[in-house]
Parts: structure tokens; C-alpha cells; sequence
């Protein structure tokens, strides 16, 4: 099935009401149902919402299915989440745009001060450069790098970015992107000095990672490498806490045993290099609770994309691990609340 949200997360809402459909007067659990739509900037009213409504949405176990599997058809539960900082940077060298003919050489243009702190980023081998982040450790079987680039559409000649293993880079370690630029469109730009630029950064952050601190770091950066005196700011657009799980608990365990059987073949645990700050959010509000993400998802999905989908039958395996799960936490815990 195509389009998007597709698998990210529309079909997460469909496995769960169809769960809810075909347990109907069988639900062995009392549920609640959160569709929260703003994880993809941070849920920033979360909070707010868990605390004005804790009588209603507290519960003893989180259901998420908005992972990845390992690969269609293979199950995987995740152990693992990256916090993320997402900001944009402007630059400002003077208050109107000036003749580059005149004044180049002299007069610095925002674009290129703007580069030059985006190419400060990240080292040569890829790595995030911003002095201070955590680097996170943890196990887990990633995928190899011939999927990985078949995955991603990475062209021939370009290379694998980061240093240590790639778990470590995919799940636990910090990474930097520039998702965008704001600058002259390059067709018919006038030869005139730029006096502002800016672009999008986003941050993945170690598990662990507080997404404050990460935002200090970034400002220390950037003031030490913003040249010529040029002017900068930081301006936050989302931020969220990463997350690990206990692998040995009980709730994990019975969501791995319901995956494999769903699925017919056994459940990997995995790290996500992506954030979830819905999850960290709700453990904050509730500490008492457990988190299980499981996914629909898979690395043919494209999510995010135009053309993103998601496998049919992955959609009908999770709902039979769902189900087999929420009967699963009915036999072991008999006044058991799941969200």
C-alpha cells in the first residue's frame, strides 16, 4: 500500500484499531488509544496533554508501532531510540545586500559564513565534530552496508559515512545533517553579497544524550567557528529525549515471543537511529510504565517519501503479534492497563 504515512503512521493506526475490533469483548486489558500527531516536530504539547489527562491516559504498558523491522517480513522490537535537536542557523554580515563587483574582497557575504560553519559540523570521515556529545554504545545486529546503501539510494563512489561499528553510527552515536538552506536561488542570482543566510540542522543524539545540554554544546560550536565576526542565532524547532529499554523485562520478552510467533520467524532487537520523543515524554509523566515499540515499518518503506509504503502482510502479521501480546499481558497481569 502507497503514499504517505503509509507506514509512518497510518498503518499503526489501523493495526491497532483492527486489534481492538477483533479482540471486541475478548480484550483481556483495559485500552487506551493516543493518536498523537505531532511527533514529527517533537511533540511539543504532549507534556501539557499527559499531565491535564493522566487520570485517562496512564497506563502500565506503551504499544508503539513506529520502528523498523529488520527487513520484510522480519520482525524486530526495538531496545533503542536516538533524542534529536532540530534548529535552524542564520547568519547575518550586514543589513542589506551589497555589489559583489564593489565590495568582494572585503566585505564578507553571508553565504559563504554560513558554509563554513555547516562544514564545521562534521569531520572529514563524517563524524559529528560538535565537541561534548555523548557517544553511546549498545549491541544489536544492524544491517550490512550493501542493504544499507540499496536502502538509502547512496549512489556508486559515495562513501559509508562515521568511524566505529555500524551499529554504533546508525543507533547510539550523534549525527548531523543539514536538511536545508536558505540562500539566493543560484539561477538568475544578482552578483550582489548575501547579508543573511541560514539552514536547517538536525541532530541525533545518543540514547542517554539530554537534548538541553546538546543545544549548549551546539551554541559553543558555533560561536567558536562562525568567522569574521559574522552574527549568529540558534533558533530551536524541536527537540526530544532518546530512550533504552530493559531488554530482560518480562513485557519485552512477551513482545518478542508474539512477533516471532505472528511472523513465523524470530523477532531481532534492534537500536533506531531515529527519535520517538513521544516515548520519553510518557515515561517522564508515568515512570511506573513500560515501553514496547515494535514496527510495520521496513527498509523498503521510503518513509518520508512521496512514494512510501508498507507491506500488507506486515500489516496483518502485527496485528496477530498485537493481539497475541495484548492476551499475553491479560494472562500475566489481570488488572493490567496498556496505551
Amino acid at each position: 500500500m502507497r503514499g504517505r504515512g503509509t507506514a509512518d503512521d497510518k498503518g499503526a493506526i489501523a493495526v491497532h484499531l483492527e486489534t481492538l475490533r477483533q479482540l471486541r469483548s475478548d480484550l483481556p486489558v483495559s485500552v487506551t488509544v493516543l493518536i498523537e500527531g505531532e511527533e514529527e516536530i517533537g511533540s511539543p504539547t504532549l507534556p501539557a496533554l499527559l499531565a491535564e489527562y493522566a487520570g485517562r491516559l496512564e497506563a502500565d504498558v506503551v504499544i508503539a508501532l513506529d520502528s523498523l523491522n529488520a527487513d520484510v517480513g522480519s520482525p524486530s522490537v526495538t531496545t533503542s531510540l536516538r533524542g534529536l535537536l532540530n534548529v535552524i542557523l542564520t547568519v547575518r554580515t550586514s543589513d542589506r545586500a551589497a555589489h559583489s563587483g564593489v565590495f568582494g574582497g572585503v566585505v564578507p557575504d553571508a553565504v559563504g559564513a554560513l558554509v563554513q560553519v555547516l562544514a564545521s559540523l562534521a569531520d572529514s570521515d563524517g563524524d559529528a565534530a560538535i565537541a561534548g556529545l555523548s557517544h553511546g554504545t549498545g549491541a544489536g545486529a544492524p544491517p550490512s552496508v550493501d542493504s544499507l546503501r540499496a536502502a538509502s539510494g547512496l549512489l556508486d563512489g559515495v562513501a559509508v559515512l562515521g568511524t566505529g561499528s555500524l551499529a554504533e553510527r546508525l543507533w547510539y552515536r550523534p549525527a548531523v545533517t543539514v536538511t536545508g538552506i536558505g540562500a539566493p536561488e543560484p539561477h538568475g542570482a544578482a552578483n550582489a553579497l548575501a547579508p543573511t543566510a541560514n539552514a536547517s540542522i538536525s541532530l541525533r543524539l545518543a540514547p542517554e544524550e539530554d537534548p538541553r545540554r546538546a543545544l549548549e554544546l551546539l551554541l559553543a560550536h558555533v560561536e567558536a567557528h562562525v568567522p569574521w565576526g559574522s552574527h549568529a542565532t540558534v533558533d530551536v524547532v524541536s527537540m526530544g529525549r532518546g530512550w533504552r529499554a530493559d531488554a530482560d523485562a518480562a513485557t519485552m520478552r512477551a513482545a518478542s515471543a508474539s512477533l516471532a510467533r505472528a511472523f513465523g520467524r524470530p523477532a531481532a532487537e534492534i537500536g533506531v537511529g531515529g527519535g520517538i520523543p513521544f516515548i520519553a515524554s510518557y515515561l517522564e509523566a508515568f515512570p511506573g510504565a513500560e515501553a514496547v515499540i515494535t514496527a510495520i515499518q521496513d527498509p523498503q518503506s521510503r518513509a518520508h517519501a512521496a512514494d512510501e509504503s508498507v507491506s500488507i502482510d506486515a500489516l496483518f502479521a502485527a496485528t496477530r503479534a498485537q493481539i497475541d501480546l495484548v492476551r499475553t499481558l491479560g494472562r500475566a497481569h489481570s488488572s493490567i492497563r496498556t496505551g
